[in-house]
């Protein structure tokens, strides 16, 4: 990082990218020696197009034949960062509409899991765990869980996504396909409450919920167990500028 870097600039969101190319046998040994010595890394983002790049390596080796040649497939691009370098930021949740319900008829369903707070114009936004910010009806609330109502079976029953899905965009609001269903949005942003507010003052969406991001301890013991976050549930940063980086796997039109 000494030298001067292959490229380097800034993006109109005024953060800076530079990147040096490392081509030198010996120095790419030396890393190769060094990360050998890192007994595990997590993925901290992109969790779902490692398990597709997962299914494709599979079906072509079953149609190709089991090779001890590496072939493209066999790896995937990754960007590796240090845990103290790592941002993590959390999606909003924005619905367009209540499931029938009206808004009175949506705070008595959420009474029955949440200890409600109403804030007014005052812009809420939680910041401990089990507590959700929600903006409906021209008023933000602030949501507490009632853990006497609810079940942790798991690290990902602990997520305070996993507990809105369960105890609010599922029973109440009917949204039981997270990926599909054209009813919910995903936004992420510096002032969430803020955000969520105007989104729904816009007319596009009905109510909005912010929560707390998921910490890097929580990521640790998803994946330590096995389990899979649902989408959307964390906003890692820094981000390299998409297309900067290219892997090919070298694929023939037969694989298509």
């Amino acid at each position: 990082k000494k030298s001067k870097p292959a490229y380097d600039f800034t993006t109109a969101d005024q953060v800076g990218h530079k990147m040096w190319i490392i081509s030198q046998p010996s120095a790419i040994e030396d890393l190769r020696r060094s990360f050998s010595q890192i007994p595990v890394m997590y993925i901290a983002d992109g969790h779902h197009r490692v398990a597709s790049s997962n299914v494709l390596a599979h079906r072509l080796k079953a149609k190709e034949g089991e090779d001890t040649v590496a072939k493209g497939y066999d790896c995937f691009m990754s960007y590796l960062i240090d845990e103290s370098q790592l941002k993590i930021g959390s999606y909003s949740r924005l619905v367009t509409d209540l499931n029938g319900l009206d808004a009175e008829g949506v705070l008595t369903e959420l009474r029955r899991s949440f200890h409600v707070r109403h804030h007014g114009q005052l812009a809420f936004e939680p910041k401990e765990k089990y507590s959700f910010g929600m903006f409906l009806d021209g008023s933000f609330y602030e949501l507490i869980l009632r853990e006497s109502a609810y079940a942790f079976s798991d690290a990902l029953s602990r997520l305070d996504c996993c507990i809105l899905n369960k105890e609010v965009l599922e029973p109440i609001l009917g949204i039981t396909d997270l990926r599909t269903d054209s009813r919910i949005s995903y936004r992420n942003s510096s002032q969430p409450a803020l955000d969520v507010r105007l989104q729904v003052e816009s007319g596009r969406y009905t109510v909005g919920f912010t929560m707390q991001p998921v910490s890097l301890k929580e990521i640790r013991q998803v994946a330590d167990a096995g389990l899979i976050m649902p989408p959307k549930t964390s906003y890692m940063e820094p981000k390299l500028r998409s297309g900067l980086t290219i892997y090919d796997i070298n694929l023939t039109n037969d694989h298509s």
